[in-house]
């Protein structure tokens, strides 16, 4: 492995670690499109293709912890 290969795992493992930390001062909760969340929540949709993608979003509630 090259110096500048390990440059950029080291940059990709510093984002991984910001993200997760990031993520864990937040509440996600999926919601339906009225706005209810749990079971009511509508199931999300995946379109087919390389990566998983949601057809229309993933409508979701955001809360700091």
């Amino acid at each position: 492995m090259g110096c500048c290969s390990m440059i950029e795992l080291d940059y990709i493992t510093e984002m991984k670690t910001v993200s997760v930390t990031v993520v864990r001062a937040f509440d996600v909760e999926v919601v339906g499109e009225n706005g209810r969340s749990g079971s009511a929540a509508t199931a999300p949709r995946f379109v087919p293709g390389l990566t998983a993608s949601i057809s229309s979003g993933l409508p979701v509630k955001i809360r700091h912890v």
